[in-house]
């Protein structure tokens, strides 16, 4: 445990991310404690840019976001052992602020924080890029594209897309080298989990955890669209599916998954790559504030 100093924590603020308005949260900060420092940027290269002009000045660092800014801000701080990621939950799933019990209780989050707690956390390298949360390829790569062109935010519109992507969606070709073995078929999905879920609470890996060494792939075969409530449904619980459209492989070794469907997801960030997708653990290496409400 590391005690902190309220002058050491720096609130990250991402004007994009989902609807709420970032000029009420910059406001309650303040109410909290007026000596807090905040960080605002309008695009990613300004906060890349001001973050580097602060990095050396603090030690937790909170991202008011979602995923994509959590993932864009857990680059700085890998391997890392004085600088801590925090979070404000502020995009449209939030997974990772879900899955690490990250609240939208501005008071509470920072008496967590003062008290130093961290947990250390695994990362997954897709090729030259990083996941905290989860990455993968297929319907929910599809969506995450979708969305980012959209100009509506949040579950609904997320919801909207899912249900169209279901319906629209065209299986692809794969192969993945897992385990010395190598699966070949047609895919719907293959996600890449360090942690259970995609966000809002849709569990797609129930034995993922962001700290064993382990990250897991969840294939979706093609199955009929009439299954789909129902493994929408078991998702929301939090139940593993106990179907033959479905495989669950756990691992610790490096994967390489070659795809004729290019376009992927890295923390709900939509990215495309050409050719083999190599996934590599990287364990314990990125501190994270134990909250409360972590149970991991």
């Amino acid at each position: 445990m590391n005690q902190i100093n309220p002058s050491e924590i720096l609130f990250i603020l991402n004007p994009h991310s989902g609807k709420k308005n970032i000029d009420i949260i910059r406001k309650n900060i303040m109410k909290v404690d007026p000596n807090l420092n905040l960080l605002i940027s309008e695009s990613k290269d300004e906060m890349r840019k001001k973050f580097d002009q602060q990095l050396d000045n603090h030690k937790v660092f909170v991202v008011v976001g979602g995923d994509g800014t959590v993932n864009e801000v857990a680059k700085y701080l890998i391997n890392k052992s004085d600088k801590y990621l925090s979070v404000y939950p502020n995009g449209s799933g939030n997974g990772f602020a879900n899955e690490l019990g990250f609240k939208k209780d501005l008071k509470s989050l920072l008496r967590d924080i003062l008290k130093g707690e961290t947990i250390d956390l695994d990362v997954i390298e897709v090729n030259d890029s990083l996941c905290i949360n989860m990455a993968g390829v297929g319907m929910d790569s599809h969506v995450a594209h979708a969305f980012s062109k959209s100009k509506k935010r949040g579950f609904i519109q997320y919801s909207i897309l899912s249900a169209k992507t279901a319906l629209n969606f065209k299986p692809f070709n794969a192969t993945i080298r897992v385990n010395n073995t190598n699966l070949e078929g047609k895919y719907r999905m293959i996600s890449v989990a360090n942690t259970r879920q995609f966000g809002n609470h849709a569990v797609v890996a129930p034995m993922a955890k962001p700290n064993d060494g382990i990250f897991e792939l969840v294939l979706v075969k093609p199955f009929p669209f009439y299954l789909y409530p129902k493994i929408t449904a078991l998702m929301f619980l939090g139940k593993k599916q106990k179907s033959r459209y479905i495989e669950y492989i756990q691992t610790k070794e490096p994967v390489i998954i070659q795809a004729d469907y290019n376009d992927y997801h890295l923390d709900g960030e939509p990215v495309s790559f050409d050719g083999d997708v190599l996934l590599t653990m990287k364990h314990a290496r990125v501190k994270v504030i134990r909250t409360s409400y972590n149970h991991i």
